[in-house]
């Protein structure tokens, strides 16, 4: 089970997600943001654009356009912070 906390505009986002495979498998895909428009169809393009520390990074990505061409490519500079925290 992953929960992922989304920050946007004072409001709180938590996604609740059983995903296939080991912890170990996903973090590492998840870390692995210059790599994320291989399996993230939203995401056009991404990079990291500084590591801070082994687990803190800002990223910038590019999301793709969508709804037939509705919605218009936007850009995204992102603080990412890694860690596991478990609930009982």
């Amino acid at each position: 089970m992953f929960f992922f906390f989304f920050f946007l505009t004072r409001r709180i986002f938590r996604v609740t997600a059983t995903l296939p495979g080991s912890v170990e498998k996903v973090s590492s895909l998840l870390r692995d943001v210059d790599g994320s428009p291989r399996w993230n169809g939203a995401v056009r393009a991404a990079k990291v654009v500084k590591r801070l520390s082994p687990n803190v990074v800002v990223a910038y990505h590019l999301s793709a356009s969508d709804g037939g061409g509705m919605l218009f490519p936007r850009d995204f500079v992102l603080g990412i912070k890694y860690g596991q925290e478990f609930y009982l």
